[in-house]
């Protein structure tokens, strides 16, 4: 993913008070099966429908052809701009032969029951809105116990992408927060920072801005002054204190218009630049846009796709440009009206159709939705059996296997608001964009304003050799996953049309022995590849793992060659070394082979190891992967070691695993690796930090962490595919 900033910002001259906002700008598991359907749709032409609900419900099932029933969950500041999307939707699809039938519910009061009740309502084909993230966490508990759909416009938090996004049921119309803190970052950068502060609610919504700040901090090289968390009731007293104690620039994490009007009067009062103050998206309400006081505000929003036009067809009908988050919510009306118009056609759920909307549209045939009869050639191009590649008003809309109900590449837009203007200028990030591109754009932009990407922060000699140790660490039947995810990704890395390493770059520890026992439906065979091929097939195993000592790793790691040990990492200054490490931890260390055997890979000792191979100059950049609970103990070794970085599946807790093998009677992957897996598979050329973003959100149940990368290097310009992928064939 990337950002731009234009350098020509769009200013809008009104009166107060502004009537708008530009948005230009154990364990369990979930299976992400792929669904294939053909999709057969009869269309005829006729009006959308809206009508106001309250609270009283029907019942019963929905059985009217060609009225698609949606409840949409709003709150008070959003109310507005949202019936202006629901307007112009129904215009743009006149003359469809689906009408849509809007029912208006109040995002307040009990919202589990309110939940419940829509989610258990037949009559009800799918749930839209919901913008709080407390809110919409309970909402997509009830949705999935009733299977019935929830599409989320603006509820980003971290954590409900990382417990709903791999799955299906749950379908969010922009990428998760960690990617708004990162513009964030890059504005208050922009804006001349030389130190920042974070200012954020104890909230789902809030907390995950605390871990994800220090990524782009660190990579742009803005200290950060404080992290400070606020209570709602000791709000204004909090941000006084802050105010006054530093002269670093704040991001400002409010979930409410009210509480960013509050922030910015006090920061007037107390006479401080305005600028210094950026505010997330959930400042961007009904409040902010209709206050009078010329406050001047500003910060980051969700944006249409400039070359969706949305904005321009909104604001010409209305007179205003759409608010934040109006271009998601426009989009999740399309999906869930075409999706409805399928799963109709083919007698399928509607969450199956969801899904083939997102993964399956093809590239040569694109349709625009908020171009004159877009939604309308969708439809007819469903009828003919051929899924469009759908671009609607926030960008494509597609997702990846790996995160299937996540709609990738969201635009988010910088806004500023004071003395009667408002201005914009468009910020973006694109995942689904060509990586090239992406560092191109990255490093163009940090050349402008430092001329060094790297601030001279890294200097590493041009690389020359590339060695891989892969570590099943654990050796029991019900720990199979541990093998199979190392066997899988050793299958992939020594294809010569795939990763492209020779087996003598690789060092292999793994343990075929557990697959010699009474429980092993395939007794010496692992029948988990791909296509079902056998993992252990022309695997050269250098080590068994029940053979081998914490100290024998050490040795390897090291390159102290002994009877043991006699393959071992090379000393090689130019040479990226990559280690996978996966198996049980716990808060002494890495365990080895057979469970409770006392066989650990402490703290203390892989500390040694690593400033061993520091000090004689063996690698050239070391990258470890470790899947294990509580390996956030043991990483503390990497802590200032040069050129060196780990990246857990778990800090002080669990890790848990993934996909059940009904065959095998085990689990056969683990959360981390399987997303690790998919990008080195799908996107091995991906910069780190899009792979840190892809593993926190997929890896639920624990936390994702990076140890040391301030030591290591700039995780935009620097690919997965240096450890992932032989340069040298």
């Amino acid at each position: 993913m990337f950002f731009v900033f234009t350098n020509s910002p769009t200013t809008f001259s009104v009166t107060p008070p502004i009537h708008f906002l530009s948005a230009m700008a154990s364990h369990s598991h979930i299976h992400c099966s792929r669904f294939t359907a053909l999709l057969t749709v009869v269309l005829l032409m006729c009006l959308s429908l809206c009508s106001c609900h309250d609270d009283d419900m029907s019942g019963g099932e929905n059985e009217e052809d060609g009225v698609c029933h949606i409840a949409v969950v709003v709150n008070d500041g959003d109310r507005a701009q949202w019936e202006m999307a629901v307007q112009l939707f129904q215009e743009m699809n006149e003359g469809n032969s689906v009408q849509l039938n809007i029912d208006w519910y109040d995002e307040k009061g009990d919202i589990d029951k309110l939940s419940e009740r829509l989610a258990a309502d037949k009559a009800i084909d799918a749930i839209v809105g919901f913008s709080n993230s407390e809110d919409a966490t309970i909402a997509a508990t009830r949705c999935q116990q009733h299977e019935k759909p929830l599409l989320l416009p603006v509820a980003t938090a971290t954590e409900l992408h990382r417990n709903y996004g791999d799955g299906i049921g749950v379908w969010f119309m922009a990428e998760d927060d960690d990617v708004q803190c990162d513009l964030l970052v890059n504005l208050a950068y922009k804006n001349g920072a030389e130190s920042i502060a974070l200012f954020y609610p104890d909230t789902e919504y809030g907390r995950p801005f605390a871990s994800a700040i220090k990524y782009p901090a660190n990579d742009l090289n803005l200290p950060i002054d404080t992290i400070q968390k606020y209570d709602e009731q000791n709000f204004e007293d909090n941000l006084r204190s802050l105010l006054r104690e530093t002269d670093a620039y704040i991001i400002c994490v409010v979930n409410d218009g009210e509480k960013a009007l509050t922030a910015a009067r006090i920061n007037s009062e107390l006479g401080i630049d305005a600028h210094r103050l950026i505010f997330s998206d959930g400042a961007l309400d009904n409040y902010v846009l209709t206050d009078d006081d010329n406050i001047q505000l500003e910060g980051i929003c969700l944006s249409a796709h400039p070359e969706s036009q949305f904005a321009e067809l909104f604001a010409e009908r209305f007179g205003t440009p759409p608010a934040s988050g109006v271009a998601q919510l426009y989009d999740a009306l399309t999906l869930a009206m075409l999706g409805y118009i399928y799963s109709r056609a083919d007698d399928c759920l509607l969450n199956t159709a969801l899904f083939t909307l997102l993964s399956e549209g093809r590239d040569e045939i694109g349709i625009s939705t908020t171009a004159t009869g877009g939604l309308a050639l969708a439809s007819q191009m469903l009828a003919d059996h051929v899924v469009p590649k759908l671009l609607g008003a926030s960008g494509r809309l597609q997702s990846t296997l790996l995160l299937p109900a996540i709609v990738q590449g969201t635009y988010y837009a910088h806004w500023a608001k004071g003395e009667g203007l408002f201005s914009v200028a468009n910020v973006y990030t694109e995942s689904l964009k060509d990586v090239s591109m992406a560092y191109a754009n990255y490093i163009d932009l940090k050349t402008s304003e430092t001329g060094n990407p790297d601030d001279g922060t890294f200097d590493y000699p041009d690389l020359d050799d590339q060695w891989v140790l892969l570590v099943a660490a654990s050796a029991a039947w019900h720990d199979l996953r541990h093998q199979a995810d190392i066997l899988r990704l050793y299958q992939w890395l020594h294809d010569d049309q795939k990763g492209g390493f020779s087996d003598n770059h690789i060092i292999l520890i793994a343990d075929t022995t557990v697959l010699y026992n009474g429980f092993s439906p395939t007794p010496g065979q692992l029948m988990l590849g791909d296509d079902g091929t056998d993992l252990t097939e022309n695997a050269e195993i250098d080590y068994t793992t029940s053979q081998l000592t914490a100290d024998d790793i050490c040795n390897i790691l090291t390159g102290n060659r002994t009877e043991r040990t006699p393959v071992v990492l090379p000393t090689n200054p130019a040479c990226n070394v990559t280690v996978f490490w996966c198996g049980h931890g716990i808060k002494s260390g890495l365990e080895l082979g057979k469970p409770y055997s006392g066989n650990v890979l402490t703290q203390k000792k892989l500390a040694a190891a690593l400033q061993e191979m520091s000090g004689k100059n063996m690698y050239r950049k070391m990258l470890w992967t470790i899947e294990a609970c509580y390996a956030g103990y043991t990483a503390t070794a990497f802590e200032g070691i040069p050129g060196a970085m780990a990246i857990l599946s778990a800090d002080h807790e669990e890790s848990f695993a993934y996909q059940y093998d009904h065959e095998y009677g085990q689990y056969v992957s683990n959360r981390f690796s399987s997303a690790l897996y998919y990008d080195i598979t799908h996107n091995p050329f991906a910069p780190l930090i899009d792979v840190y973003h892809d593993l926190a959100r997929f890896t639920v149940g624990s936390h994702v962490k990076m140890v040391n990368q301030e030591h290591f290097d700039n995780l935009r310009t620097t690919s997965l595919g240096e450890f992932a992928f032989c340069f040298n064939r």
